[in-house]
């Protein structure tokens, strides 16, 4: 990548104040802006932008809608302490596929599920952002109808979720 290009991408952005606007200036998605900051703090091996959950609230944040998004927001954890944001944004859809094409179309930010935009954050269509901020540990439930003893196939099924998915960060 153009080291110049990174250097007139980090100006930018500092001037713009932020990644989105940045892009919108330079007529390309965010991720591109991003993936070039990432390149020019790679090299030169520091931070050059400050990144913390309050940020979002100068970004267009991509919602779905559900009782526990509305009332809650984003849960971030940061040293062991639990916070919640409530994200702004003009986009809210209640399908979680709509809101991942909202963001490969770089529409905005949204917080998904590691399993659900794996492949997009590998192939480099989509940017993780805030990565210092992971989120709260997630719950995978079983429900079984009451039993005295379970089925052997439903106790090993719910054997092998847990043993899979035990501390993967898989479901963050």
């Amino acid at each position: 990548m153009d080291r110049l290009k990174q250097i007139e991408t980090f100006v930018a952005v500092a001037q713009k104040g932020s990644l989105t606007a940045a892009a919108q200036a330079e007529g390309v998605a965010p991720a591109v802006i991003g993936r070039r900051m990432d390149a020019l703090e790679e090299r030169l091996g520091v931070k050059l932008l400050l990144r913390t959950s309050q940020d979002l609230g100068r970004h267009q944040c991509l919602t779905l809608s559900s009782e526990a998004s509305q009332t809650r927001g984003w849960a971030f954890s940061v040293d062991g302490m639990v916070s919640h944001l409530r994200p702004g944004g003009r986009l809210d859809c209640s399908d979680g596929q709509v809101l991942h094409e909202w963001c490969l179309r770089g529409l905005g930010i949204a917080w998904r599920s590691t399993w659900e935009v794996q492949a997009d954050l590998a192939a480099g269509r989509l940017v993780s952002v805030l990565d210092d901020f992971a989120a709260p540990p997630n719950g995978i439930y079983a429900v079984v109808p009451s039993a005295r003893h379970l089925p052997l196939r439903v106790r090993l099924w719910m054997d092998y979720l847990k043993h899979s998915y035990q501390a993967t960060g898989y479901w963050g």
